[in-house]
């Protein structure tokens, strides 16, 4: 039985990691990964393709909900800024 992988690495944005399903390893132990195969990645895990799909999709939700609190933080303290001075637009 040949079972598709999903494998996850580092990000520098949150959730701070990605993943995608594994095209191949490397001799290396790097993976490409099928969206983008010819670039390779350093995985910190690697599962079977439905539970990292999984993952995935719940982080996905968490990224949806992390940016648009970020959106509303940053909505409310311009209208404080704007409260206490007014900027020109450009």
């Amino acid at each position: 039985m040949n079972q598709k992988l999903f494998a996850f690495w580092r990000y520098d944005r949150f959730p701070y990691c990605l993943g995608d399903e594994v095209e191949f390893f490397d001799d290396t132990g790097k993976v490409a990964i099928e969206t983008v195969p010819s670039k390779l990645f350093t995985p910190f895990l690697i599962l079977p393709s439905d539970k990292g799909k999984t993952i995935i999709a719940e982080l996905s939700k968490l990224e949806t909900k992390y940016h648009k609190a970020k959106r509303e933080l940053e909505d409310r303290y311009q209208k404080q800024v704007n409260d206490i001075i007014e900027i020109p637009k450009r």
